[in-house]
């Protein structure tokens, strides 16, 4: 009688002890999931801003080369503007030496 005690007292002692490492084992898996899913949720918001950023980028890319094209044009009608004056006071002041 006295072994059958021993032995059902070793085994709930071993069943207890079994349940605590469980437990904690639980507790453990539980913390280490809740930190990937973090860590997860903040890649998935790097990843997000990252693409906006890009977005971003290209269209300032875009608008940049617009803007020289833009410039560009300016800077060639000016030119032409310019000939056309250069070429209208030639062609007065042949007119004033002509009338003379």
């Amino acid at each position: 009688k006295k072994i059958q005690e021993i032995h059902h007292k070793t085994i709930q002692t071993i069943q207890e002890t079994h349940n605590e490492e469980m437990e904690s084992m639980k507790r453990r898996y539980e913390e280490q999931l809740s930190s990937i899913t973090n860590t997860l949720s903040h890649t998935s918001v790097l990843s997000n801003l990252c693409q906006q950023v890009q977005e971003s980028t290209k269209q300032i890319t875009e608008i940049q080369s617009q803007a020289g094209i833009t410039h560009n044009t300016q800077l060639e009608t000016r030119e032409q503007l310019l000939k056309a004056r250069e070429n209208h006071i030639e062609n007065v002041s042949h007119h004033v030496i002509e009338q003379e």
